[in-house]
């Protein structure tokens, strides 16, 4: 049994693609826990309509201190996370925990950029007993790992999680051969990408940067090529 986390906060017509991309898993067996945090009223209207169980927060708290209630008070043996402006393939849940059956890793995800962003890059991919990883710490947007490696994130950051996970002492990474790929709607180059005023505000508040900015550094691939071979 897995449990899975999406945190929302408006951005509804994400949303309504990220839901359906996680509930049409080809891994049955997982809880899906949605923690509305304090989403505008079209947003939690459409979420009570169309999917009741739903964790309602009267306020905008920090993803990682979210994330940590969540994670720590589950009492399963795999917990996951996918942003609300992540799209996953339906294979995503099964191919991560094969893997993680395979090896003990920390943190596994999917690869959330576009093939044209390997260009000029040689990614050093690391073999775990047949499970091909390309060695990360941080892995954004999306992950499983087991309950038991989490001990929570005590910080006050908006985000948060990334420090926590190169701590860990686990290996984290992208799944690969073949790898595992992640549709990121804020990635300007997705056909789901909104550009809108609300948009770009949700992006002021939860990274400090304009939402033309933020892309700007996906397209750049700044993130990415930050410690390449590294784990």
């Amino acid at each position: 049994m897995i449990d899975i986390l999406m945190i929302t906060h408006n951005r509804l017509e994400y949303l309504k693609k990220a839901l359906p991309s996680v509930l049409n898993q080809t891994y049955k067996d997982f809880r899906l826990i949605i923690f509305d945090n304090g989403s505008d009223e079209e947003t939690t209207s459409w979420l009570y309509k169309n999917h009741p169980d739903v964790f309602y927060n009267g306020k905008n708290d920090s993803l990682a201190s979210v994330t940590t209630e969540v994670f720590l008070n589950s009492n399963v043996e795999f917990v996951g996370k996918v942003d609300s402006d992540i799209v996953l393939p339906p294979d995503w849940v099964e191919r991560l925990i094969a893997a993680h059956q395979k090896y003990h890793f920390g943190f596994l995800g999917g690869f959330h950029f576009r093939p044209e962003d390997l260009n000029g890059i040689e990614p050093n991919i690391e073999d775990y007993n047949g499970v091909k990883l390309w060695r990360k710490h941080h892995i954004g947007g999306n992950y499983i790992i087991r309950r038991v490696d989490f001990k929570g994130y005590k910080g006050e950051g908006v985000m948060g999680l990334s420090e926590y996970q190169a701590e860990t002492g686990l290996i984290n990474g992208y799944l690969w051969d073949p790898i595992l790929w992640i549709e990121h709607m804020e990635d300007p180059r997705s056909k789901y990408f909104i550009g809108t005023e609300e948009y770009n505000q949700y992006k002021l508040k939860t990274r400090g940067v304009s939402l033309e900015k933020y892309a700007s550094g996906i397209v750049n691939r700044a993130y990415m090529m930050e410690n390449t071979n590294s784990g």
